[in-house]
């Protein structure tokens, strides 16, 4: 597997949890996982997690996330072709997003078997609409490219499915559409509100269920699993994790973003504790969405705003 972050290395959003999550629950089946990834500092090249092979790499700062995407997808297919003179060839190379695409290219060209799996496109983060800035241009570009040289596309939910098909028009039948592994989340919710969920190939979901607070709670679930992350729009979120500089906060299932210690409050604040504790509930808007996914957060927005809404009703 090749990801630009993993929750055991460097971690910068959703996709960690989402690309880690999978690689562990194909471990569990008896598959032999490699995960090529950046390291965080200090951390040696190989490390063996719950069953996954961690092959992981340093890379230095570039001026660009364009640069970064080139320099690290060279470093993951030379590390790849390195791990294989001793070990034997994989039988298929999996991509998740846009970042990696140049290294899925140089081993599809050596007639490698490559999965891609969509987890956002540069479309969905910009807020369901297109860009005409030259990195929304480039992102696409790339992300429209992989599903080119794909020999099987894989994403997670039906709607991403039809997404694809119409921005870049990858065939429906050539992408699998997966909601958690092996339909595990699905399952899991069929479970906890005592429904029955079907989803269609073209998108469709029926819900079945004992009254309407049991559907209507299922479809909630459901929507917000395939949400997409909007700039400007407030979320009730969860700290997942506490930082010197800042907060993590999940706004979505499996989707953070960094609530900075400078947007925490509309006064100064020493120490991000002093504020929240793991495992809070706390309002934030997002503020931004920058060309690699990554979310940044204002609690300060939220409380702004409340202001100037409270002060319109006196």
């Amino acid at each position: 597997m090749f990801s630009w972050e993993s929750l055991y290395t460097v971690q910068v959003g959703g996709l960690a949890v989402a690309v880690t999550m999978l690689a562990e629950e194909l471990a569990k089946k008896g598959h032999e996982v490699s995960y090529f990834t950046r390291s965080a500092e200090g951390q040696p090249e190989y490390m063996r997690i719950h069953g996954v092979d961690y092959h992981a790499f340093p890379m230095a700062p570039e001026p660009s996330s364009y640069a970064l995407a080139l320099g690290m997808s060279r470093t993951m297919a030379a590390r790849l072709r390195h791990v294989e003179a001793l070990r034997g060839p994989f039988d298929m190379i999996h991509g998740h997003d846009w970042l990696v695409v140049d290294a899925l290219q140089d081993l599809k060209n050596e007639g490698r078997s490559i999965v891609m799996t969509y987890h956002s496109t540069a479309y969905g983060r910009n807020g369901g609409m297109a860009g005409d800035w030259p990195g929304f241009r480039e992102i696409s570009d790339r992300e429209r490219y992989a599903g080119i040289i794909a020999d099987r596309v894989t994403t997670v939910s039906n709607s991403m499915k039809a997404e694809l098909n119409r921005l870049y028009g990858i065939p429906p039948d050539k992408i699998g559409a997966v909601i958690g592994p092996g339909g595990k989340i699905i399952r899991a919710l069929q479970e906890e509100t005592q429904t029955q969920i079907d989803i269609e190939d073209d998108g469709t979901v029926a819900i079945l269920g004992p009254d309407d607070a049991a559907i209507a709670g299922a479809r909630e679930r459901i929507e917000a699993l395939t949400a997409t992350p909007e700039v400007g729009k407030i979320y009730d979120g969860k700290v997942v994790s506490l930082k010197d500089f800042g907060a993590f906060v999940e706004i979505l299932p499996g989707q953070d973003g960094l609530l900075h210690i400078s947007e925490l409050s509309r006064e100064y604040v020493r120490n991000v504790s002093d504020v929240v504790k793991e495992g809070d509930e706390v309002r934030v808007k997002i503020i931004a969405i920058d060309d690699q996914g990554r979310i940044k957060l204002s609690r300060k927005a939220v409380l702004e705003q409340e202001g100037r809404d409270a002060r319109q009703k006196v």
